[in-house]
């Protein structure tokens, strides 16, 4: 179980008008700390069943399929177009867009 640390003594919070201390990662209770984190994520995991990639469907698909019905003669800048375009998918999915929008048309913005 993860300890929760008081905010305030006597009163007031513990670095009210200073600077926070810096986080010391290779103290012994950070390493506690960061175990029973990733414990707690595994322990998840396993419930879901691994399932969570199957709930978000991906908008890399509809990418190929909206560059090839632009009907561009020039395939070179069409292949660009796509390139750039997967680019940009790639990099949405380190946000939260695929949670807060259809991937078709998180695919047309990339276009």
């Amino acid at each position: 179980r993860m300890r929760s640390l008081p905010c305030e003594e006597g009163g007031k919070a513990p670095y009210e008008g200073i600077p926070s201390p810096a986080f010391d990662s290779s103290c012994a209770e950070a390493v506690e700390a960061k175990q029973a984190v990733i414990s707690a994520e595994g322990h998840i995991l396993r419930t879901l069943g691994f399932a969570v990639a199957n709930l978000l469907e991906h908008p890399h698909k509809y990418v190929l399929q909206f560059v090839k019905s632009l009907k561009k003669s020039n395939d070179k800048a069409m292949g660009l177009l796509a390139q750039a375009a997967w680019n940009y998918l790639n990099d949405s999915m380190r946000t939260t867009l695929c949670c807060e929008y259809q991937p078709h048309e998180i695919a047309e913005v990339a276009i």
